[in-house]
């Protein structure tokens, strides 16, 4: 699957259209601040939700950048990391992207935002339109290319392992980092793909539960 090439000039109109509704939707929404006379990227968390937030912080952002209702966002935990979730289910996020799950996930000590993981395809839809998961890539794709993030930190277009593809990777200067993969699911169904896009404060070592060595 080439991610790179989207043919026609239906598809092309239809990407110049969207990374416009990247503009308004992220940048203009704090989701990644640029600071053009210091040429820095600044990672904060998506929308109105920022790193640091408390769960009363996020879900009052949740309800205003989504005009949700608290009935509509649903809490959950983690059984292996013991992290607090809040999740909310999304149409069209972007055109023509149907569905999406925004998960706001918080810290086991802190109980304050560390990461955001937004899902389109499995298992958000059962039988995802591939071609709409790989539109959706490279458009995105194509925003964050087109941010000035430190190249000896970011990946484009990767192949893994499984067949996923790692379709951008980066960091700021903070090392809060932004990923979006397409991945393989590992079912025999070739329809079942997912795209996840996830904003984190600290990958190198996130705030959730942990054995300590030693006590078992």
């Amino acid at each position: 699957m080439n991610i790179n090439l989207i043919h026609g000039m239906r598809e092309k109109s239809l990407i110049c259209f969207t990374i416009v509704m990247l503009i308004l939707f992220f940048t203009g929404q704090l989701c990644i601040a640029e600071d053009s006379r210091k040429g820095e990227i600044d990672i904060q968390g998506f929308r109105a939700a920022h790193f640091g937030m408390t769960e009363d912080e996020v879900m009052k952002a949740i309800i205003n950048d989504f005009n949700a209702r608290k009935n509509q966002v649903v809490k959950g935990l983690n059984p292996l990391e013991k992290t607090v979730t809040l999740s909310v289910l999304v149409n069209n996020l972007l055109p023509e992207s149907g569905k999406s799950l925004i998960v706001y996930i918080f810290g086991y000590t802190s109980k304050k935002l560390i990461q955001i993981n937004i899902v389109w395809g499995v298992p958000v839809e059962k039988k995802p339109d591939i071609s709409a998961l790989v539109s959706t890539a490279n458009v995105l794709n194509k925003y964050f290319s087109a941010l000035r993030f430190n190249p000896e930190k970011t990946v484009i277009n990767r192949p893994l392992k499984d067949g996923s593809i790692i379709v951008f990777q980066s960091a700021d200067e903070k090392d809060r980092m932004v990923r979006l993969e397409l991945k393989k699911s590992k079912t025999k169904d070739s329809g079942a793909m997912s795209l996840q896009l996830s904003y984190v404060k600290d990958p190198r070592s996130p705030d959730i539960f942990i054995i300590k060595k030693g006590l078992f």
